[in-house]
């Protein structure tokens, strides 16, 4: 049956780890100041505990770029029809979409041909890129745009769009902890020698990513001193494998992966939100791009930017390496012994990400601006 008052009613989607994560910290914001509104979605286990009630879980569906994408379009176009009905019949007071761009802007549109009110959190960053092609979908498809940056929110403002800047969530989710403390609480389970450096190794989200990244790291990893320290947090259940097993590193549950990031000396893997997580901790972190040659090649057209990582692009100059496509382990292993002693330049690098993402407390004003807007819409 349709939602009706007074309490409110969401729509979530949220399609990728780290947008469960996202997600799941602005639904506890909002539940806090409504404890009766109801939210239904796409999700995993993060806005599940939260308190969703969860419609799918596409998070083993997702990939980076364009033939990578192929395989799951069947079950994403059942998906869309499933979830079309159920918009249209229970009629939520507004969807929230979160990251995601590629499924959520075709949700946005049936949002909008239904009627019901489409909110963005950590809305499609093609300002950051230089591309303007999704800009007139967001203006038709968005009623409010929460940017999580303050360029994004000139950005879309610019434009027209309806937007109010909260900042990044990030800032509330890494926690404030030493090395020691980090290496204290991982150490009793994972036997960590205190005289010797740790890597942290994170080869992605994505099916498609860790199957790319793996080879390549358990190459790097051959390059590598044979009693360093290595840690491997496993973003998701659905990515282990024997592929991932084949790195001989210890394994980390999700729940320590900051800890893990923390506690070591140099962080390494795919290029997405870890990178950013890494360089806002202060840890040195290498960046590893790798997609199919035809994403690759669409990529090189559109985009002119001379970096794919957040930290370069925000800073606008190169702290974090960035290696994209060829991957050359000996080369990879000689930078990251270079970037593993230059700790005194990351953490200036971290006060000055922390500055362009803040204040702290994004999910508490996220949460008050969509409650604000369901009160005037």
């Amino acid at each position: 049956m349709p939602c009706s008052q007074p309490a409110p009613c969401l729509f979530v989607s949220a399609g990728e780890v780290s947008g469960d994560i996202y997600a799941a910290g602005l639904l506890e914001c909002l539940k806090q100041l409504r404890p009766h509104l109801r939210a239904y979605g796409l999700g995993g286990p993060m806005l599940q505990a939260a308190g969703l009630r969860l419609l799918a879980d596409v998070r083993a569906l997702a990939a980076v770029g364009l033939s990578e994408n192929l395989p799951g379009l069947p079950q994403f176009w059942q998906l869309k029809q499933r979830l079309t009905a159920w918009l249209r019949q229970i009629r939520p007071d507004a969807v929230v979409l979160v990251d995601f761009q590629g499924f959520n802007l075709q949700l946005a549109e049936v949002a909008k041909t239904l009627g019901i009110p489409v909110i963005y959190f950590i809305a499609p960053q093609d300002w950051l890129w230089g591309v303007k092609a999704g800009l007139a979908r967001i203006l038709a498809r968005v009623d409010l745009v929460l940017a999580v940056f303050r360029p994004e929110a000139a950005y879309y403002r610019t434009a027209g769009a309806r937007v109010v800047h909260v900042g990044h969530p990030l800032l509330d989710l890494l926690p404030s902890l030493s090395r020691e403390q980090a290496r204290a609480r991982l150490d009793p389970h994972q036997n960590l020698d205190p005289d010797q450096p740790l890597i942290c190794w994170m080869p992605g989200s994505r099916k498609t990513e860790v199957r790319r990244l793996l080879p390549v790291m358990a190459e790097v990893h051959h390059h590598l001193p044979r009693d360093w320290n290595h840690l491997l947090p496993l973003a998701a259940d659905y990515l282990d494998g024997p592929l991932l097993r084949a790195l001989p590193v210890r394994r980390v549950d999700v729940s320590d992966r900051y800890e893990a990031m923390i506690a070591a000396d140099l962080v390494i893997g795919a290029c997405g939100s870890m990178v950013l997580e890494a360089a806002l901790l202060g840890r040195p972190v290498l960046a590893l791009y790798r997609v199919s040659a035809l994403t690759f090649a669409v990529a090189r057209h559109v985009v002119k930017l001379p970096w794919i990582s957040l930290p370069n692009l925000l800073l606008e100059r190169s702290l974090v390496p960035e290696f994209v496509q060829s991957l050359p382990a000996p080369e990879i292993a000689r930078q990251l012994h270079i970037e593993i002693r230059q700790a005194p330049k990351w953490a200036l690098a971290a006060a000055e990400l922390r500055g362009l993402l803040g204040p702290n407390g994004a999910n508490v004003r996220a949460a008050q601006a969509i409650l604000e807007f369901l009160e005037h819409k």
